[in-house]
């Protein structure tokens, strides 16, 4: 009696469960900003690419770390009985977009299913990708700095749909500026306004990263080591 009680109850309970909704897509890759934020160089000829400048480094690579990758299979293999969750604990750092996106759709995080880094395989780009730029520019200021945000307890808007969502910089972008941006995919007028409108003249600020387009790094006061930056048009 007690049985069918129990089998009763546990039917009820999974017909009134209602299936995850799935989340996504969250994030691009690295390949999609550096169409812009590449081929940056000063008046005097030294290259200052944002894409290229964060390519070699540890947090481009963090995927690709082979004492990394070698790290999480020796615990795997000394602890197999928790060898998912191991996975899911160490991509939170290294493979954080595939991670986040597996773990908003109720999923773990996963690391050697990724290793072949298929281009083909939207997964396998975003963990091949490492700490990229469209995860850094997503995190929102809701727990940011409290203990609960470190070690991958960031922040991320899942609710917005992709190309609704906002990405922060340390510049405010303003709304002629960002509609020329939009539709810069476009292979028509619109896309070659954006391709002249790149081609200004921008000014890096030393004590801050980013670019800012036609003024100076504080109030159009030209600072100590600021230098100018040509960004040529595409043909």
């Amino acid at each position: 009696m007690k049985r069918a009680i129990l089998f009763l109850f546990l039917t009820l309970l999974s017909q009134g469960a209602e299936p995850h909704k799935k989340v996504g897509p969250l994030f691009q890759t690295s390949d999609r900003c550096f169409a812009c934020h590449n081929s940056l160089s000063t008046s005097t000829g030294e290259d200052v690419s944002i894409g290229f400048a964060w390519r070699p480094t540890m947090m481009a690579n963090s995927a690709r770390d082979p004492y990394w990758q070698s790290g999480v299979r020796r615990e795997t293999i000394d602890h197999p009985e928790a060898a998912k969750e191991i996975q899911d604990e160490c991509s939170k750092c290294h493979m954080p977009m595939a991670r986040f996106e597996a773990n908003a759709n109720g999923k773990l995080g996963e690391v050697f299913s990724h290793l072949a880094f298929d281009d083909s395989k939207r997964d396998d780009r975003l963990a091949d990708d490492g700490v990229s730029c469209s995860l850094c520019h997503q995190i929102a200021k809701d727990r940011l700095g409290t203990r609960e945000s470190l070690v991958g307890g960031f922040v991320v808007d899942t609710v917005r749909k992709l190309g609704e969502r906002e990405e922060y910089g340390p510049y405010k972008i303003e709304n002629g500026q960002n509609r020329i941006m939009r539709s810069s995919t476009g292979s028509g007028w619109l896309g070659f306004i954006f391709r002249f409108t790149i081609s200004r003249t921008f000014t890096v600020c030393p004590a801050r990263s980013g670019l800012r387009p036609g003024r100076g790094c504080s109030a159009g006061v030209r600072a100590p080591g600021e230098r100018t930056v040509e960004r040529p048009a595409w043909p």
